[in-house]
């Protein structure tokens, strides 16, 4: 179905590694009650490398697009994946904006201290590696669109954290974030999981996307 031009923009969501119904369900139903039409990209890392996630998400991002504009919000890695298809296809229509949710600029603590392990080497495959890397993820750059950075605070500070003992969201921390990158930064205390259903994050969006609108 197209869309007409007066229609609001599309929302594409792009999953975090592990991504949960039940959180991009919030998503989805409230952006849903104000108009937008919701897409939702998934990926199964233990099956499918990086380069081939990368690939299906720039054939969706097109075909999306040709039914109007869109914003697109890349949650955990799934901000990774949106900023890697965009900055490497640059014959994709871009987004009215990309908000990364909780998306890691820089590799993550977490996973270079167990990325030797077979587990997380078989449940997260070539993205787990990438994240593990600080060269990979710093080959990842940002598109030349209008970009909103979310991050979180709601996570355990202290010498066994995971995400080390700065200012974190529970899996990643602040720093990892580099939220001095973005012009448009929205802190909320949020853990990492609940980020796609948190109250703030909504708001946030809904901003956002009536400034677009």
């Amino acid at each position: 179905m197209n869309l007409t031009t007066d229609a609001p923009p599309q929302i594409v969501f792009v999953d975090g590694i592990g991504g949960r119904r039940f959180f991009r369900g919030v998503l989805s139903r409230h952006v849903a009650r104000r108009g937008h039409a919701f897409h939702h990209v998934g990926y199964r890392p233990s099956r499918e490398s990086f380069h081939t996630i990368r690939a299906r998400l720039g054939d969706r991002l097109g075909a999306i697009a040709a039914n109007g504009p869109y914003v697109a919000i890349g949650y955990s890695f799934g901000g990774v994946l949106v900023r890697s298809a965009l900055t490497t296809r640059p014959e994709l229509a871009r987004p009215l904006r990309l908000v990364l949710v909780a998306s890691p600029m820089h590799s993550l603590r977490m996973c270079r201290a167990v990325r030797n392990r077979s587990i997380f080497r078989w449940l997260t495959g070539d993205c787990g590696k990438l994240l593990a890397s600080e060269t990979g993820m710093q080959a990842v750059a940002l598109p030349d669109v209008p970009t909103t950075c979310i991050y979180g605070t709601r996570g355990y500070v202290g010498p066994f954290a995971p995400a080390g003992r700065g200012p974190n969201d529970g899996m990643v921390a602040v720093a990892e974030i580099d939220p001095l990158r973005f012009d448009d930064v929205v802190t909320v205390h949020a853990s990492h999981p609940s980020m796609p259903s948190s109250r703030p994050v909504l708001a946030a969006i809904d901003a956002r996307l009536s400034s677009v609108a």
